[in-house]
């Protein structure tokens, strides 16, 4: 049975592009360290050279995209439709084909299906599972769908969902991470969210100029999410990262998807080993969201923070923190006031994947340890 061994970064859509040099584009999204893409399965070897998984995308469990099923562009349609009739449909008896396979990650089987497909994508899911137990069927779902209905009836390996907070509202941005992270929770399945690459764009226009702040507000995304304990991090989508007529990354997405790709690679093996155990903000407290209780082990008077606290499988003395900042326009000074005795601080170094240790201090009953945060930025801090 499959289990989740490796952080996840995704990068889904990409029929969408018009790229004719495949080896480029495999080169350009390997030196952006990603982990995973959603393509057909006649890319595996060209996945195995360059070091990336697949997930294998034959369409929606083979089904034409009509223009009143969705509101995606007229040329996404066309370019959907033009992969389905290209490749052939995606079984289980494919899967059993494909099994061995290095480079495969799993079968995206479909995206944001309605309740009333459940039961369907129950029976999908379960044949998958019989066909290629090492391989987890996808299956990613909008941010309105019943999550607590769609695990009961499909019983799926992880929880993926979409909401996309700089476009349709960051009101619901942690009210969401705090209901699917439960969920998730709940099931003892791992979680999984998706990021939109242009902050500032309408919903389908991949050639919009980018915000000023944009970096800011997709590392903001980013890191709160991880305090959520989420595992794994899905870039929408493939026509706003790659120029749609050539294998080069848009300028925007070059300023920070690679860089946040190249920290999850260096935290990863850490996030994916850390079970949540609880996740606080300082004021203003979003709707839904918990405050630091003030008897709580940690403590901070530092406005503006998310912070999820987790425990390592393999490192039980520890208590391992994920530290956000919420504000996309100022830098944080953090102080922590740690109530219990401290051996050592540390943060997980983004640049070389090392820990490095903090200065720690004493004051009264409490021994406190401090670190800036960058607009958005977030920090994995261990504390021994």
């Amino acid at each position: 049975m499959w289990k989740m061994s490796e952080f996840m970064t995704f990068l889904g859509w990409v029929y969408s592009l018009h790229c004719t040099d495949e080896e480029a584009f495999m080169a350009a999204l390997a030196e952006a360290d990603f982990t995973v893409v959603g393509w057909d399965a006649g890319k595996l070897d060209l996945c195995h050279q360059y070091g990336v998984k697949l997930m294998v995308y034959h369409g929606e469990m083979g089904f034409a995209l009509e223009k009143t099923d969705r509101t995606f562009p007229d040329e996404w349609i066309r370019d959907y439709n033009a992969l389905v009739s290209s490749v052939g449909p995606l079984t289980p008896e494919l899967a059993t084909q494909l099994s061995n396979h290095p480079a495969l990650w799993g079968y995206m089987i479909h995206d944001e299906p309605p309740e009333a497909m459940f039961p369907e994508m129950a029976e999908y899911v379960e044949a998958f599972r019989q066909a290629d137990p090492a391989h987890p069927p996808y299956i990613n779902l909008t941010a309105a769908a019943d999550y607590d209905s769609f695990i009961a009836i499909v019983r799926p390996a992880f929880l993926s969902y979409d909401y996309y907070q700089w476009w349709w509202g960051t009101n619901s941005h942690f009210s969401l991470l705090e209901g699917h992270r439960a969920a998730a929770l709940a099931a003892k399945i791992p979680l999984f969210t998706w990021v939109e690459v242009n902050a500032g764009q309408a919903e389908w226009e991949a050639d919009a100029v980018a915000p000023p702040d944009n970096a800011n507000k997709v590392r903001q995304s980013v890191y709160t999410s991880l305090a959520y304990g989420v595992k794994a991090i899905q870039w929408f989508g493939a026509p706003m990262v790659f120029e749609p007529q050539g294998c080069q990354m848009r300028p925007y997405a070059k300023q920070i998807v690679p860089l946040i790709n190249a920290e999850m690679k260096r935290l990863g093996s850490t996030l994916i080993r850390l079970q949540s155990l609880d996740v606080f903000h300082t004021p203003p407290i979003p709707e839904s969201a918990r405050e630091l209780p003030t008897e709580y082990g940690v403590q901070t008077a530092t406005p503006d923070l998310v912070l999820g606290i987790f425990k390592h499988e393999d490192d039980h003395e520890a208590d391992y923190l994920v530290v956000a900042n919420k504000k996309i326009d100022d830098r944080r000074q953090v102080t922590l006031q740690i109530r219990r005795p401290v051996v050592a601080a540390e943060k997980l170094d983004k640049q070389t994947g090392e820990w490095t240790a903090l200065s720690v201090s004493e004051s009264g009953d409490h021994q406190s340890v401090k670190f800036t945060l960058a607009p958005g930025d977030g920090e994995l801090l261990r504390v021994q």
